[in-house]
């Protein structure tokens, strides 16, 4: 009776040991199949598209100085090479904006929102008279320093 309860046993761990190999040669397929056939995700959502403005410094009503850098979003991908020769103008639109500004319009919770959206108007009606869609969508600014 012994060599049956031992056979037993021996056989018992052979289906174990082979359960669990087959267990793992399953998860390594499915692994495998996941990572060959399974489709990553893209995000629909569309990349942002930014037109560096360089740094202007404007003297603004009030006498202050203000030195701002913005970036200008753009509504397509197409827009930024049919802006970049106009660069310069829009450098020269944003210091305008800049001067026309005062302390108390850029100061407090809405100040850079009033600022940013005067930039984009101004921005956006410069294109207007060269006959060129409006192609900003917000304003960023990566600096704004005023200065006493």
């Amino acid at each position: 009776m012994a060599t049956s309860t031992a056979s037993s046993e021996n056989r018992s761990d052979w289906v174990m040991e082979i359960s669990i190999g087959l267990g793992i040669l399953i998860l390594g397929v499915g692994a495998w199949l996941f990572n060959t056939y399974a489709k990553p995700q893209t995000s629909n959502r569309p990349v942002p598209i930014w037109l560096g403005i360089s740094k202007v410094a404007a003297q603004m009503t009030d006498g202050r100085m203000l030195s701002v850098k913005v970036n200008l979003q753009l509504k397509n991908k197409d827009d930024q090479s049919i802006l970049e020769p106009h660069a310069t103008a829009l450098k020269t639109v944003v210091e305008q904006v800049a001067a026309d500004m005062n302390e108390d319009d850029i100061t407090g919770p809405d100040g850079m929102v009033n600022l940013g959206e005067a930039i984009e108007s101004g921005v956006n009606d410069y294109l207007r008279e060269q006959h060129l869609k409006t192609r900003i969508k917000h304003v960023m600014f990566d600096e704004m320093i005023l200065m006493p």
